[in-house]
């Protein structure tokens, strides 16, 4: 994939982590970018819920670092929305993380005040 990305990225870092820190990004940002791509192929879908079902079916086929990168920002986008403008994006992004890291793995049932509590635990 010819993209600026890389080379944007890699320009901007300077210091002792510079030649690991390019070779890591030039080998990994196309790789994710492509992969990312694939969701395009569901554009040509009118029918949101075919949209979604096609969407999940070619994200199951990304590989686990693509589907993080994507789960984790879908639900950070979520939060953020359905907080009405309460959580910013870091916010969101701390829930969300809390989410994966304390609940999601769980059989139990958490209500918001919970994870709210919990993060004000946390920090």
């Amino acid at each position: 994939m010819d993209s600026p990305v890389p080379d944007v990225l890699t320009s901007m870092i300077k210091g002792e982590w510079d030649d690991r820190t390019n070779n890591v990004i030039r080998e990994w940002v196309p790789k994710v970018l492509i992969q990312l791509k694939m969701i395009e192929a569901v554009t040509d879908i009118t029918d949101v819920n075919e949209q979604l079902n096609a969407i999940l079916a070619k994200l199951k086929l990304a590989d686990k670092e693509t589907r993080n990168i994507v789960w984790h920002g879908l639900g950070s986008l979520i939060i953020e929305k359905l907080s009405d403008g309460k959580f910013s994006w870091a916010d969101s992004v701390a829930v969300s993380q809390y989410y994966y890291d304390h609940i999601l793995d769980t059989d139990q049932a958490v209500t918001p005040q919970q994870i709210t509590e919990g993060l004000a635990e946390s920090d």
